[in-house]
């Protein structure tokens, strides 16, 4: 695993703990308005306008703070093109509550785990910039039960709804004091012909937040089938006559705003999932470390500890009538009831008249919001001069989802597992893993952002990308040797940045940072590589020389004894006894 920076077990009960009853923060409100609490505005004038608008996170769920299962029945079950017949809230998932032959959705916060519970969050961390773990206190769940609770079924992969909940930290003060709001919800969906829901997403936020008295809307999906344009197009509309939370989340009373984090600070989370979490993990945090471990029982013990990040907020409008020609081609090219999708303003133009919502193709002014696409990149771009490659805001975030995609040629199943994480605090990015380009055998990551924010400082981005060993290896034919990277940022003119990079390689995952990298629109490339080992090469064996025995040289030698001569040969020849060497 990941080393883990967690503290905060609920079933230790050593750090969590009742704060008390005071829960509003009564603290005075700075006389500008935060980066946080910035708000989208109408075109500035009358005239039919073409508008743009991404703010760094996509929630899908989290807009809802209340639990929601919710069965449609259609005339053809097509996610967008489907009409809608009829729509019910189910309280669990017995057939007579969702039957089986209609389309089925999700969304179920999650609470703090208790001794047996499962789909829950297990630990909450905290660390300061020295190291030192700090105290986490448990306030209260937000909103708490709000009627649309619904029992799971783990045979269908269906999660229990919970909550999302309240924590303090009294040494991570913000602005409005030291309370903060632990967000993460887990949602799926199944059609009629699927026999259990599919693996979910599970969407996590931690916002520090100050809270508001008052009488507010909670919003909810409706069950009404004429406010939905298509099959799996959600439609939330108020419940109660009160005001509209400008927060993260809200119950009937009160409203969490929420305020810059501190960006020195690591905050960690651990789950205790049962239902099936896939793919790859993306989000805005950075120093990041995350493990994921799977028990015996099959369920899933995740964390993930990082810092906030600052992501810039994209946003303006232009006269459709002064709209520069490269965007004005963009448009034209453009299906026209995808291109009206988003938030109508000014009159609806629809010529038979309204019955129920406006229909997209008609609003005369229209806020774009294209989304994380290869495409609604390539507009986010074209955006860029006319916001003068500046941003409108800046908020502080510690968010991240999981998405599906896979890099490689099958070397991982990421049907069946989280297989990595990718980070960054651009505005606009691609989901999911890198892309491998096979010509120059690099990661790429295409990332988006104005180059300035807006008090005029230049924006200085980060990367950090967690990715398995086994996957890296694949992908690359590695053998188990350590692996090198090298990353590089190239901008759209082809010129590559300088930055400050680090490599580790720790419990089955590669982790690589990159941080200091200015915008707009540049790709991170990443190239991993490692040594060629060289065997040493075996002795050569060397032939034998059969060994000659060269046999000894005899020689003669003559001996004497008085008159008498003897010849004696041999190797070292001798004279006899008697007889004298002549």
């Amino acid at each position: 695993m990941f080393k883990k920076v967690l503290i905060g077990s609920l079933a230790a009960l050593t750090l969590f703990t009742f704060a008390g009853p005071s829960l509003a923060d009564t603290s005075s409100t700075p006389a500008s308005v935060s980066d946080e609490e910035w708000q989208k505005s109408p075109p500035p004038t009358s005239d039919a306008s073409w508008g743009i608008l991404a703010q760094g996170i996509t929630q899908t769920f989290t807009m809802f703070a209340h639990p929601q299962l919710m069965s449609f029945k259609a005339d053809r079950y097509e996610i967008g093109t489907g009409k809608v017949l009829s729509v019910k809230v189910c309280r669990s998932f017995s057939e007579s509550e969702c039957p089986r032959d209609e389309y089925q959705k999700y969304g179920a916060p999650l609470g703090m785990c208790n001794a047996d519970s499962l789909d829950c969050i297990e630990e909450v961390g905290v660390t300061s910039s020295s190291g030192e773990k700090l105290s986490v206190n448990f306030v209260k769940e937000f909103p708490g039960k709000t009627g649309w609770d619904f029992v799971g079924n783990a045979a269908f992969n269906l999660p229990t709804s919970s909550s999302s909940f309240l924590v303090n930290i009294p040494n991570a003060p913000h602005a409005y004091g030291n309370l903060y709001l632990i967000s993460s919800i887990i949602g799926s969906a199944r059609m009629p012909q699927e026999s259990r829901f599919r693996p979910a997403t599970l969407e996590t936020s931690i916002w520090p937040v100050r809270l508001l008295q008052g009488n507010y809307n909670v919003y909810a999906e409706s069950t009404d089938p004429n406010m939905y344009s298509g099959l799996g197009i959600n439609t939330g509309v108020p419940v109660g006559q009160g005001m509209t939370c400008e927060g993260v989340q809200n119950t009937a009373t009160e409203c969490a705003m929420p305020v810059a984090a501190p960006l020195d600070i690591s905050f960690s989370l651990k789950f205790k999932l049962s239902t099936t979490i896939t793919g790859w993990l993306s989000g805005r945090i950075s120093n990041v470390d995350a493990s994921l471990t799977k028990d015996a029982g099959g369920v899933q013990h995740f964390s993930v500890s990082a810092r906030s990040v600052r992501v810039p907020t994209i946003f303006g409008w232009v006269k459709k009538s002064e709209t520069p020609a490269d965007l004005a081609k963009f448009y034209s090219e453009m299906d026209p009831f995808v291109l009206n999708m988003g938030n109508g303003y000014g009159k609806c133009l629809d010529p038979a008249g309204v019955n129920g919502p406006c229909n997209a193709k008609y609003w005369e002014s229209v806020l774009r919001n294209p989304g994380n696409s290869p495409q609604g990149m390539k507009e986010f771009a074209m955006w860029l001069p006319i916001i003068k490659d500046t941003a409108a805001a800046a908020p502080t975030a510690w968010y991240f989802r999981n998405e599906n995609g896979e890099i490689g040629d099958k070397c991982v199943d990421s049907q069946s597992q989280i297989t990595g994480l990718v980070t960054t605090n651009a505005t606009v990015f691609i989901p999911g893993p890198p892309s491998f380009n096979e010509s120059e055998g690099t990661l790429d990551y295409k990332v988006l952002a104005p180059h300035s924010l807006p008090d005029g400082t230049v924006f200085k981005g980060t990367y950090d990308l967690l990715i398995s060993s086994t996957l890296a290896r694949c992908i690359y034919k590695f053998t188990s040797a350590p692996i090198k990277a090298t990353v590089s940022v190239v901008s759209e003119a082809g010129v590559t940045q300088i930055v400050t990079t680090s490599i580790t390689e720790r419990d089955g995952f590669i982790h690589l940072a990159a941080n200091g990298f200015t915008f707009s629109n540049p790709t991170i490339k990443v190239k991993l590589s490692q040594d060629v080992v060289t065997p040493t090469p075996s002795p050569t064996p060397t032939s034998k020389v059969p060994l000659v025995v060269v046999p000894a040289k005899k020689t003669t030698i003559t001996c004497t004894k008085g008159k008498l001569i003897k010849k004696v040969s041999g190797v070292k020849p001798t004279c006899p006894a008697g007889y004298k060497k002549k």
